[in-house]
């Protein structure tokens, strides 16, 4: 019984894990990925974000760090995924 507990509490961790990664790797930063579908999908906006990048990452940063109504809806979108997953 523990055995399945512990390999059941791995497998929500590790998918919440991933969930959170993949979420942050399309923000729109250089080098994310995020950043080259914006280059593909709107040039001139991807124009804007490089020449903006130093304020745009401190705002990002920001807002992924300070408890705020963004950081809790990111956090609730990662947990959904992940439950859904699992």
């Amino acid at each position: 019984m523990f055995q399945n507990d512990v390999i059941i509490n791995f497998r929500q961790l590790f998918s919440r894990l991933n969930v959170a990664l993949a979420i942050f790797n399309l923000l729109p930063l250089p080098p994310l990925d995020g950043y080259r579908i914006i280059t593909f999908t709107f040039p001139a906006a991807a124009h804007r974000i490089k020449r903006n990048i130093h304020i745009i990452s401190w705002v990002v940063i920001a807002a992924l760090l300070i408890p705020s109504p963004i950081s809790a809806s990111i956090s609730r979108l990662i947990s959904t995924v992940s439950q859904f997953i699992f």
